[in-house]
């Protein structure tokens, strides 16, 4: 039939107000997605993210009052048994990312073993190389045993900062070094990136070290750890951008400020003597890098500060 067109069409209205909001809301997700880019991407929060993250792994790691777990541990049990240590190699290449220290611990109590970490997390490891040792009496073969050993142990082809520190260092490092490259030429941004690392280093300086020897619920000690020290965060940290650092006049002067905001947080005479160290060695290479001599003069000031410190 054909249609007069005198009936009026039938309009969804409900349907088609629920599209339309659904419409404006798509929008303003997309708007708020496109605002929030910026931030998610601004160098200055990327820092800040990473040096958040680096300060919170290291206050879980140098604990306040923590110890080794039990002060009359031999502090090098296997001397004298250096011909019945047993080597665990690892199976696979990577990057050790992971180590379950819990299970460790408790596997050697039952089959009553010590065992040594060669490797911490961090660490490339290639397949066939050395991880850990251990000795004493086991229920099961040899084999067997270095397969469940293995198995507290996570190796994967990237870094991850669940316990690697040092990734997270190196992730400001970077940052920093990029910025102080004669391409980009940006010394704030490195400002800002050495801001966080010198807020890692202050957060440690007065805490004692952490735990490297892990004992069971018994007492006795099952095993020992490659655990991270003041002075390796120290070398992480200073050692890394001291190249770039000490070619920036900027840069250099306010790493200055950095040492003696450390300096003032450490108690430790051995930790205020690695600080030190390693400000006369930026004093140095800074002073020897700098062709200016207002700025030579500035940045031997600036470091005099550090000096002065050590006299007091």
């Amino acid at each position: 039939t054909v249609s007069s067109g005198s009936d009026s069409d039938f309009v969804p209205q409900i349907a088609v107000l629920g599209a339309l909001g659904m419409a404006l809301a798509s929008v303003a997700v997309l708007i708020m997605f496109i605002h929030h880019v910026p931030d998610t991407i601004h160098i200055g929060d990327v820092a800040a993210d990473r040096g958040t993250e680096l300060a919170a792994r290291l206050d879980t790691m140098f604990m306040s009052g923590t110890e080794d777990a039990n002060p009359d541990f031999d502090s090098n049990p296997f001397a004298a048994l250096r011909d019945e240590l047993v080597g665990v190699h690892s199976d696979r290449s990577g990057y050790f990312q992971t180590l379950d220290s819990d299970g460790l611990v408790d596997y050697c109590s039952k089959q009553k073993l010590v065992a040594k970490l060669a490797k911490r997390p961090g660490d490339f490891i290639s397949k066939g190389e050395l991880i850990m040792q251990y000795t004493g009496p086991t229920d099961t073969s040899e084999n067997s045993t270095n397969d469940r050993m293995l198995a507290f142990l996570g190796i994967g082809r990237e870094r991850t900062p669940a316990q690697d520190i040092r990734y997270l260092i190196e992730e400001l490092s970077q940052i920093a070094a990029r910025a102080l490259s004669p391409s980009i030429n940006d010394p704030f941004t490195a400002i800002t990136c050495l801001d966080w690392l010198g807020n890692a280093v202050s957060q440690v300086a007065d805490r004692p070290e952490p735990v490297s020897r892990l004992a069971d619920q018994g007492g006795e000690l099952r095993v020992i750890l490659q655990a991270v020290t003041f002075n390796d965060v120290c070398d992480w940290v200073f050692k890394t951008i001291r190249p770039y650092v000490v070619a920036d006049r900027n840069a250099c002067i306010h790493m200055a400020k950095i040492f003696n905001n450390v300096l003032s947080c450490a108690s430790d005479p051995l930790h205020q003597s690695a600080l030190r160290e390693h400000g006369r060695i930026y004093q140095q290479e800074s002073m020897a890098s700098c062709q200016c001599d207002s700025d030579r003069r500035e940045i031997k000031t600036s470091y005099q500060l550090l000096v002065q410190h050590e006299a007091s």
